[in-house]
């Protein structure tokens, strides 16, 4: 940690913008509100005034005006009575009035909306608050990803019984999307790794081959884990598959069918 210094007498402070600055701000004739317009102007000229020192001041605001009015179209007469209002505000401002209960957001659509801002408030005690509409960013989307012409929802949360050529079934249960749990019994069938029940029984029956295309969703959106685990112990005991190795969850002698 640096000792504290007292800095020398000689430091200025003023607004620093990189090389790369196009002094490019909201243009006047930009389908804004014109608050906001003024907000520009009026907080560029507040961040002039509180950090350059008196020396650089003036320069920052001459800089300003001319950006505003040369380069992004604002009336002469807008820029220096924002600006000059800007500059001579009171350090103790006056407390905002109460907002109102109630608000709502349009879309800024030029002076209807200002009308209907103004009615609102008047007859309903409603404030109005102005978004911008719809841009050439937003309706285009050119992010350069194509996109999808169609897409395919896998479930999750299911219950799905396998099926062997030989007439053998299997049972299982999974909370993720059923195709990449499928994927990973085929892998485990592939290497026969008797990870699985479905590896099992095709490396004791290597002529045998599981039917993957032929997959049955039992149950969906079972999202409760323990409602989950129930209907495969259900399921288990219902359809009786050959292939599975235990009976999932205990079940009590009233789940047995007849």
């Amino acid at each position: 940690m640096y000792p504290y210094t007292t800095p020398p007498n000689n430091i200025t402070f003023s607004v620093y913008r990189k090389p790369t600055h196009t002094d490019q701000y909201i243009h006047y004739l930009s389908n804004h509100h014109l608050q906001i317009k003024r907000a520009v102007v009026s907080t560029l000229t507040r961040r002039a005034k509180s950090i350059c020192d008196p020396d650089h001041l003036q320069t920052e605001i001459d800089h300003l005006r001319t950006t505003f009015i040369n380069l992004n179209g604002y009336p002469k007469q807008l820029v220096d009575r924002t600006m000059s209002s800007t500059l001579q505000q009171q350090e103790q401002r006056q407390p905002k009035p109460e907002p109102s209960p109630i608000r709502s957001n349009i879309p800024f659509q030029g002076h209807i909306s200002h009308h209907i801002s103004r009615l609102l408030k008047k007859t309903a005690g409603i404030d109005v608050t102005f978004k911008s509409d719809k841009t050439l960013k937003t309706i285009l989307k050119a992010n350069g990803r194509c996109t999808p012409t169609k897409t395919t929802h896998k479930p999750r949360d299911c219950i799905y019984k396998l099926m062997c050529d030989c007439g053998s079934s299997y049972v299982g249960e999974t909370s993720r999307p059923i195709d990449i749990r499928l994927k990973e019994h085929r892998t485990s069938v592939e290497k026969s790794d008797l990870k699985s029940a479905l590896s099992e029984h095709i490396v004791n029956n290597p002529s045998h081959y599981i039917d993957w295309q032929a997959t049955t969703i039992i149950a969906t959106n079972v999202h409760d884990w323990r409602r989950h685990k129930l209907s495969e112990a259900i399921n288990i005991k219902r359809l009786a598959p050959q292939m599975n190795r235990d009976q999932a969850v205990y079940l009590p002698n009233a789940w047995e069918i007849n």
